[in-house]
Protein backbone atom coordinates (compact mmCIF):
# COMPACT_ATOMS: atom_id res chain seq x y z
CA UNK A 1 0.00 0.00 0.00
CA UNK A 2 2.80 2.46 0.83
CA UNK A 3 4.41 1.79 -2.56
CA UNK A 4 1.10 2.56 -4.26
CA UNK A 5 0.79 5.86 -2.43
CA UNK A 6 4.36 6.78 -3.38
CA UNK A 7 3.57 5.98 -7.02
CA UNK A 8 0.43 8.18 -6.91
CA UNK A 9 2.42 10.94 -5.20
CA UNK A 10 5.14 10.77 -7.85
CA UNK A 11 2.56 10.88 -10.65
CA UNK A 12 0.81 13.81 -9.03
CA UNK A 13 4.10 15.69 -8.68
CA UNK A 14 5.02 14.97 -12.31
CA UNK A 15 1.62 16.19 -13.50
CA UNK A 16 1.97 19.35 -11.43
CA UNK A 17 5.35 20.08 -13.01
CA UNK A 18 3.95 19.53 -16.52
CA UNK A 19 1.02 21.86 -15.86
CA UNK A 20 3.37 24.49 -14.44
CA UNK A 21 5.75 24.25 -17.42
CA UNK A 22 2.87 24.40 -19.92
CA UNK A 23 1.51 27.47 -18.21
CA UNK A 24 4.85 29.27 -18.45
CA UNK A 25 4.49 29.63 -22.21
CA UNK A 26 1.33 31.71 -22.06
CA UNK A 27 2.42 33.75 -19.05
CA UNK A 28 5.55 34.87 -20.91
CA UNK A 29 3.40 36.42 -23.62
CA UNK A 30 2.85 40.09 -22.70
CA UNK A 31 -0.63 41.31 -21.87
CA UNK A 32 -1.78 44.51 -23.56
CA UNK A 33 -2.36 47.65 -21.50
CA UNK A 34 -4.10 51.00 -22.04
CA UNK A 35 -1.07 52.63 -23.75
CA UNK A 36 -0.99 49.72 -26.20
CA UNK A 37 -4.66 50.27 -26.99
CA UNK A 38 -4.05 53.97 -27.65
CA UNK A 39 -1.24 53.15 -30.06
CA UNK A 40 -3.27 50.41 -31.79
CA UNK A 41 -6.26 52.72 -32.13
CA UNK A 42 -4.07 55.13 -34.10
CA UNK A 43 -2.93 52.31 -36.39
CA UNK A 44 -6.32 50.59 -36.81
CA UNK A 45 -9.15 53.00 -35.89
CA UNK A 46 -11.69 51.40 -33.63
CA UNK A 47 -9.21 48.98 -32.04
CA UNK A 48 -9.77 48.65 -28.29
CA UNK A 49 -7.97 47.11 -25.36
CA UNK A 50 -10.55 44.30 -25.46
CA UNK A 51 -9.59 43.65 -29.11
CA UNK A 52 -5.92 43.37 -28.17
CA UNK A 53 -6.77 41.07 -25.26
CA UNK A 54 -8.83 38.91 -27.60
CA UNK A 55 -5.96 38.87 -30.10
CA UNK A 56 -3.60 37.67 -27.37
CA UNK A 57 -6.05 34.97 -26.28
CA UNK A 58 -6.46 33.81 -29.87
CA UNK A 59 -2.68 33.74 -30.31
CA UNK A 60 -2.21 31.68 -27.14
CA UNK A 61 -5.08 29.28 -27.92
CA UNK A 62 -4.58 28.81 -31.65
CA UNK A 63 -0.82 29.02 -32.02
CA UNK A 64 0.08 27.50 -28.66
CA UNK A 65 -2.15 24.53 -29.41
CA UNK A 66 0.27 23.27 -32.07
CA UNK A 67 3.73 24.51 -31.08
CA UNK A 68 5.70 26.50 -28.56
CA UNK A 69 4.52 30.07 -28.26
CA UNK A 70 7.10 32.49 -29.54
CA UNK A 71 7.47 36.03 -28.27
CA UNK A 72 5.63 38.59 -30.38
CA UNK A 73 9.01 40.13 -31.27
CA UNK A 74 10.24 36.83 -32.70
CA UNK A 75 7.03 36.26 -34.66
CA UNK A 76 7.05 39.71 -36.22
CA UNK A 77 10.79 39.67 -36.93
CA UNK A 78 10.91 36.18 -38.43
CA UNK A 79 7.44 35.15 -39.55
CA UNK A 80 5.70 38.17 -41.03
CA UNK A 81 3.89 38.14 -43.25
CA UNK A 82 4.18 34.87 -45.18
CA UNK A 83 4.62 32.32 -42.40
CA UNK A 84 2.07 34.04 -40.20
CA UNK A 85 -0.60 33.85 -42.90
CA UNK A 86 0.30 30.23 -43.72
CA UNK A 87 0.04 29.20 -40.07
CA UNK A 88 -3.25 31.08 -39.68
CA UNK A 89 -4.67 29.18 -42.65
CA UNK A 90 -3.47 25.84 -41.24
CA UNK A 91 -5.10 26.66 -37.89
CA UNK A 92 -8.34 27.64 -39.69
CA UNK A 93 -8.17 31.11 -38.18
CA UNK A 94 -10.67 33.39 -39.91
CA UNK A 95 -9.89 36.79 -41.39
CA UNK A 96 -11.26 38.80 -38.43
CA UNK A 97 -9.56 36.52 -35.89
CA UNK A 98 -6.31 36.65 -37.87
CA UNK A 99 -6.53 40.45 -37.85
CA UNK A 100 -6.98 40.49 -34.06
CA UNK A 101 -3.91 38.28 -33.63
CA UNK A 102 -1.87 40.37 -36.05
CA UNK A 103 -2.87 43.64 -34.37
CA UNK A 104 -1.96 42.20 -30.98
CA UNK A 105 1.43 40.93 -32.19
CA UNK A 106 2.33 44.15 -34.00
CA UNK A 107 1.25 46.25 -31.01
CA UNK A 108 3.29 44.10 -28.61
CA UNK A 109 6.42 44.73 -30.69
CA UNK A 110 6.16 48.48 -31.11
Amino acid sequence: MAAGLRRIGARSAALSVLVWVAGCGASAIPRPAAPDASWAHQQWPGTTLADLEQGRALYVDNCGGCHTLYSPQRVVAHAFPETFYEMAAEAHVTGPERDLIEHYLRTATR
